[in-house]
């Protein structure tokens, strides 16, 4: 019997090691998607200005060209 209680001390802390670095692992692709998710996030939203710069400025523009040069 041992002093404390942890007859298989050296197995548990090597068990809760493994499961330490397996949660690190899944915390580091965690990041890893985070950064890329707020990157993508940030490209979606220079997109959508670029759309509705299209949508509400060039396009109209270019139909009163149009316009004015068919008539």
């Amino acid at each position: 019997m041992s002093q404390i209680g942890l007859e298989r001390g050296g197995f548990s802390i090597q068990k809760c090691r493994e499961k330490f670095r397996g949660i690190l692992d899944l915390l580091i692709q965690i990041a890893s998607l985070q950064a890329s998710f707020l990157t993508l996030d940030e490209k979606i939203k220079v997109t959508n200005r670029r759309v509705n710069a299209l949508e509400h400025v060039v396009v109209p523009r270019f139909i009163a060209i149009y316009k004015y040069i068919d008539q």
